[in-house]
């Protein structure tokens, strides 16, 4: 998968890009673009470039059958991902994890969009709360996070990321209620930004 390009002096907008679900047949694109997320953004995730390129197309089908996974892209490309996983202390949530969105495409609401896709998903399974971990030192995220309506939780977790000189992060929970009536506001949002 190569770099997705912004032409030139062309202004892009949220309506050039889509977000849709992975599917099966996409798994080696999401692959792609993870391993180009780790690669990008190495202190933004606990998983290490290394550890990930080592696994299988079986490890990569289970974790796209027990996720579900979001892509943006632009002319093709995958240029953003993100998924969510079921909460494995409470089934009424469920947690957002490695969401990455291409340094060009940043600030755009190309993470906005991925995440309220996810949300709406969960809501269709009966999910009520989304939550996820943001490392304390990634204050862009958390920014960005806390703009979707994320609030912190009071709960932090020291994890050690992986790879060959794992070190210790540190990590805090935020986690965001899901309304229908807010999940109707983002639909409608979604409708608005794609016909402008």
């Amino acid at each position: 998968m190569g770099t997705a390009e912004v032409p030139e002096g062309r202004a892009l907008s949220i309506a050039d890009i889509s977000v849709d679900v992975v599917r099966a047949g996409d798994l080696h694109g999401l692959r792609s673009a993870f391993l180009s997320a780790l690669r990008d953004d190495p202190h933004a995730f606990i998983s290490h470039y290394s550890d990930s390129t080592a696994l299988t197309e079986d490890d990569w089908t289970v974790m796209l059958k027990s996720s579900v996974w979001v892509s943006a892209r632009h002319d093709g490309n995958i240029i953003g991902i993100a998924r969510s996983v079921p909460d494995p202390e409470a089934t009424n949530s469920r947690f957002v994890e490695s969401v990455w969105v291409e340094k060009n495409y940043r600030r755009l609401g190309v993470a906005r969009d991925m995440i309220e896709l996810l949300a709406a998903k969960a809501s269709d399974a009966g999910v009520s709360r989304l939550k996820l971990w943001v490392l304390d030192t990634n204050k862009g995220a958390y920014e960005a996070y806390r703009r979707l309506g994320f609030e912190l939780d009071d709960v932090v977790a020291d994890t050690k990321k992986s790879g060959v000189n794992g070190s210790v992060v540190r990590e805090q929970r935020m986690s965001k209620g899901l309304a229908a009536r807010d999940l109707d506001a983002m639909a409608e949002r979604r409708h608005v930004d794609r016909d402008t």
